[in-house]
């Protein structure tokens, strides 16, 4: 029977050991993510240099796929590490409250906007949506919120607000050199952050087409299989695929 469902698995030092990138192709994986967050550039040659050695050995293609970091909106630190927000208590955001002072009743953020993004009754979502939060009061640069579904939040966890709106700017001067990265490594995808219309993900694909690689909307991108060096798009929203731009990546469906 066809299998329609792709498997992603992500690179890191757990996959770096002897054996073990063989190992998880043998068990499905289709796609590799390199994540531009976090590394330096010699480890991710290293690691898609790796992979290709791997699909080789294994006899079996496999994308790598770049994920751009995005804006960082993101909670700082908290003193002990994490807390545990309970429902109906008060928490602020507060760019003002120091990186690793963060308590049960307030953390700092690292995005300074925040505060001009949003507005009483607007819906906030901290981590992958683990706890939510409403906002009750706008105060200078501090938001003054509710929690309407607790649970435990630990250091620098992603903030977004339900439904999108938030100003920053969608492709970061890191993400520019990671996509510049990415087209040297000729990796087949990039997975871009904090999607929020067309315009973002025609955006990258100019700045990889500058680079030297070829967006998805090239009529060759029809290929049952990517070559090395085209650079496909899929966007994500607070971790999680974009649907309007998963289209771009017909591969990933029809293969």
């Amino acid at each position: 029977m066809l299998r329609r469902t792709k498997i992603v698995a992500t690179l890191g030092p757990a996959t770096d050991a002897p054996g073990v990138l063989e190992d998880v192709i043998r068990r499905g994986a289709d796609v590799v993510r390199l994540n531009f967050s976090h590394g330096v550039r010699a480890d991710q040659v290293k690691r898609v240099e790796a992979v290709r050695a791997a699909s080789e050995r294994v006899g079996k293609h496999v994308a790598v796929l770049g994920d751009l970091q995005g804006p960082k909106i993101r909670i700082e630190r908290f003193a002990d590490g994490r807390v545990v927000l309970n429902e109906g208590e008060l928490f602020a955001l507060d760019p003002a409250i120091e990186a690793h002072e963060g308590t049960a009743r307030g953390v700092g953020i690292s995005y300074d906007e925040l505060a001009r993004d949003v507005h009483p009754g607007d819906e906030l979502i901290l981590g992958d949506g683990q706890v939510e939060l409403v906002v009750l009061e706008v105060s200078g640069a501090r938001v003054e919120a509710r929690v309407t579904v607790g649970g435990e939040v630990s250091d620098h966890k992603g903030i977004n607000r339900r439904g999108g709106g938030l100003s920053a700017q969608a492709l970061t001067d890191k993400d520019r050199e990671d996509v510049r990265a990415a087209a040297e490594l000729e990796m087949d995808y990039l997975a871009v952050s904090f999607v929020r219309q067309a315009a973002d993900v025609r955006r990258r694909a100019r700045c990889s087409a500058r680079r030297g690689a070829t967006p998805a909307s090239s009529p060759r991108s029809s290929a049952a299989r990517p070559s090395r060096g085209w650079t496909r798009y899929a966007g994500r929203a607070t971790r999680s695929w974009w649907p309007a731009a998963t289209s771009a990546s017909r591969w990933a469906m029809r293969s």
